[in-house]
């Protein structure tokens, strides 16, 4: 029978792991926030046919949903990881993830066979 625990090593590990990249992302989306307010008080100084103000401000705001969506990732596997319920059973293989494998990605959800496999499934279907 196949264990999905983790030790209490690795969890405290990618616990560890995790909460100094929330720090990054929170400085990140704070960072992203004050530009985007800045785009907006110097609005005026574009020019109104060029879009550059449009592209300017979706190119912020795109970086910004980004890291608040990994930001909400980083939180909710935090959390899994604290309450003891993350399961390290891989959903397409059926095996465990190596502590090593999530020790290097804590966000890690599939192990890396199958990962590999999925990124040249997406890989061969943008082409």
């Amino acid at each position: 029978m196949i264990s999905n625990v983790i030790s209490e090593k690795c969890r405290d590990a990618c616990v560890a792991k995790l909460i100094r990249e929330r720090k990054k992302l929170e400085g990140l989306t704070g960072k992203l926030a004050v530009e985007l307010n800045s785009l907006k008080q110097r609005k005026d100084e574009f020019d109104k046919d060029s879009g550059e103000f449009y592209q300017e401000g979706k190119r912020i705001q795109c970086r910004r949903d980004s890291a608040f969506a990994r930001l909400k990732k980083v939180n909710i596997r935090i959390d899994v990881l604290e309450k003891g319920t993350f399961s390290r059973i891989c959903p397409g293989c059926r095996e465990n993830i190596k502590a090593a494998e999530l020790r290097q990605n804590p966000l890690r959800d599939l192990c890396v066979k199958c990962q590999e496999h999925k990124n040249k499934n997406t890989n061969n279907m943008r082409r």
